[in-house]
């Protein structure tokens, strides 16, 4: 999925259908967001081994101010390998 394609999904208005989507064992190139989100956090985390980044974002949506959605991903070996979506306010 691409930055455009990514983006056009988180910014699209689809609050009243879906509320969480996940994308598990992935091997996307890293990607740049938009510029609309907010900062929240990235860590080290350890999952076996390999050390990887946990990333955390807050977006609004940008159709409906008061609903607001959690973006977690996970960075291994310069490839996201882990991305969620999660509506946290309605």
């Amino acid at each position: 999925m691409n930055d455009q394609l990514m983006e056009k999904f988180i910014e699209t208005d689809y609050s009243n259908m879906i509320n969480y989507i996940k994308f598990d064992s992935c091997s996307w190139p890293i990607f740049n967001l938009s510029e609309r989100l907010k900062f929240i956090e990235t860590r080290q985390i350890f999952i076996g081994l390999e050390p990887e980044l946990l990333s955390h974002y807050q977006l609004t949506n940008k159709h409906s101010p008061k609903v607001k959605f959690s973006i977690s991903y996970v960075e291994r070996n310069e490839l996201i390998c882990y991305f969620e979506i999660k509506q946290i306010d309605k």
